[in-house]
């Protein structure tokens, strides 16, 4: 495999007291390394939930009845079929925000405003690689220049709404 992800014929499906539902029909996409995606469509036609199944991170009511979601590690090379995993399980927590992570649109899952950026990114950096309070503080300026940051650092002591929108276009 030499995408980053492939996913094939996915299917996701609502459980309801009257039956199930499919809600994802057939879904098929690849997307190559150093490439972006956009999923585009109509309100409601499924683009937040099949971005979701990529993560597992579907409701408990939703579950993917076919297909699969293949992804290959960038560091490992290692093909997990994303699909297979436990929605909770050790797994898929492993991969997430490691090898790869969701930037959610909803305000209320942003940053907030009330912690500085460089405490909310050194937290995820502190759940997900297991460091140091002080090697997880050390990131934010790594991750500036990941994200496409126009500045070199923006100060991780800075409250999200104190950054310039020009700051934070990708170049």
């Amino acid at each position: 495999m030499e995408n980053l992800l492939e996913i094939d014929d996915l299917e996701i499906s609502l459980s309801a007291d009257q039956g199930t539902i499919d809600v994802i029909q057939s879904v098929s996409f690849t997307l190559a390394p150093g490439k972006t995606l956009a999923l585009v469509g109509e309100s409601g036609c499924g683009k937040s939930v099949t971005a979701a199944s990529i993560l597992r991170l579907l409701p408990r009511a939703l579950s993917i009845t076919r297909g699969s979601i293949r992804f290959r590690s960038p560091g490992s090379g290692e093909v997990t079929d994303i699909a297979k995993l436990a929605p909770r399980g050790k797994a898929i927590r492993d991969l997430r925000g490691n090898d790869i992570a969701m930037i959610f649109q909803e305000p209320m899952s942003s940053f907030s405003p009330l912690y500085t950026i460089g405490n909310q990114i050194g937290e995820v950096i502190r759940l997900h690689r297991k460091v140091s309070k002080k090697e997880a503080a050390t990131s934010p300026p790594i991750c500036w220049a990941r994200s496409g940051f126009q500045t070199r650092n923006p100060r991780s002591t800075a409250i999200p709404t104190s950054i310039p929108a020009a700051c934070a276009s990708a170049p």
